[in-house]
This record gives structure tokens, sequence and C-alpha cells, in this order.
């Protein structure tokens, strides 16, 4: 994942919530060196129009990725988890749309008187 990628990961992941276009391109994980070294972000349950998201997002070392269920219930023998929050995903056609009413109130309280040359 690149570090612009990385950077609106981490942006918003702050208010608990991902772009869904974001998660999508998070890399999934089944191993690491070591697990000792993972820390848990947050679960993630998403049912999107091509795939299903059932798992969690990790941190390891300064990248995030995603981890399947079937993963962590593998994992419980060897390791115990605890994600602090529910992250959620925010499906492209409502980010649209919220972009779209912003973007219309900006231009009703900046517009400008324009003159044609």
């Amino acid at each position: 994942m690149d570090s612009q990628l990385q950077k609106l990961v981490e942006d918003g992941l702050e208010k608990n919530r991902i772009r869904e276009l974001y998660l999508y391109k998070v890399p999934t994980i089944r191993n690491v060196d070591d697990w000792t070294k993972v820390k848990e972000v947050g679960k993630i349950y998403f049912k999107g129009k091509h795939s299903t998201y059932n798992g969690g997002l990790i941190q390891y070392g300064n990248k995030y990725f995603f981890i399947t269920d079937t993963v962590i219930v593998s994992l419980t023998k060897f390791r115990k988890w605890k994600f602090p929050t529910e992250i959620q995903v925010v499906p492209e056609e409502e980010w649209k749309k919220k972009v779209t009413e912003f973007q219309e109130r900006y231009d009703k309280t900046n517009k400008k008187d324009i003159k044609h040359i």
C-alpha cells in the first residue's frame, strides 16, 4: 500500500470509518513473522457489490492490513484478539452523494460575479 493511501486510511480511521474504495485497496494478510507485533485497529463487517469483508483491520509495523475472520478464529489458540472498536465502511454511493451535496453548498456560498469577456 502506497504512502498516500496509507495516509487516507489513517485519516478515515480517526472517525472509525473507512471509505469502501480504500478498504478494497487495503491488502489482506494471512501470515506474519511475529503475531505479537500486530495491533488490532477494529472489526469490520461489510457486504459490498463485489465482495464481503468479515474480519478486522490490523496494523503491522507502520502499515494497515485486513485480516479475515477465518484467520482470526484459527489464531485464537495462540493469541487473544481485542479489537477496540467496530469500523463503519462508507459505501461509494453514499460518499459520492455527500461530496456532491458539499460541493453544491460550497458553490452557493462562494458564488462570485463572473463577467464574461
